[in-house]
Formats: C-alpha cells, sequence, structure tokens
C-alpha cells in the first residue's frame, strides 16, 4: 500500500499535522485501519479526517498535556511505518 502524494508533519496550533492522499478509496480504507488498530494499542488516538474518498488528514496532540508529547512522537513515528 503506497500513497499517491504526501506531505510530511506540520506543526499548527499544538499539534502535529499530515494530509496524505492516496492512489484509490481502497488503499486509504486499509491505512485508515491500520492506523485504528495502532492507535488502540497504544491508547493514544488522532482526529482523522477523509476528504474526497482518498485523502487522509491526521491530526494529534496529547490534549491533557496541552501540547505535543513523547506519546504524540512516538505515534507519529509507528503511523509513519504504517503509510
Amino acid at each position: 500500500m503506497k500513497p499517491g502524494n504526501t506531505m510530511n508533519w506540520k506543526l499548527t496550533n499544538n499539534a502535529y499535522e499530515r494530509t496524505v492522499t492516496f492512489a484509490t478509496q481502497t488503499d486509504l480504507a486499509e491505512c485508515l485501519m491500520r492506523i485504528a488498530i495502532l492507535s488502540d494499542a497504544l491508547d493514544h488516538h488522532a482526529d482523522m479526517t477523509i476528504e474526497k474518498c482518498s485523502t487522509l488528514t491526521l491530526r494529534i496532540s496529547s490534549h491533557d498535556s496541552g501540547g505535543i508529547t513523547a506519546r504524540d512522537e512516538n505515534w507519529i513515528k509507528r503511523v509513519d511505518e504504517l503509510i
């Protein structure tokens, strides 16, 4: 599963955000499921938005800490490995 186009993580408003455009809706759905399984295992979840059937935007921060923590950085590293 390879995305068609990716942009790097950006820090905005105390959260990291990344948008990934996949070649197909199926590729996006498979990636979304893998991220969900990983997030449940890590007990750390991102906001995820789907646009135009093939674009996924991920936004992560530690709300209880008011910004970015090591948990976020670990989650980002693991998600990058999935993508």
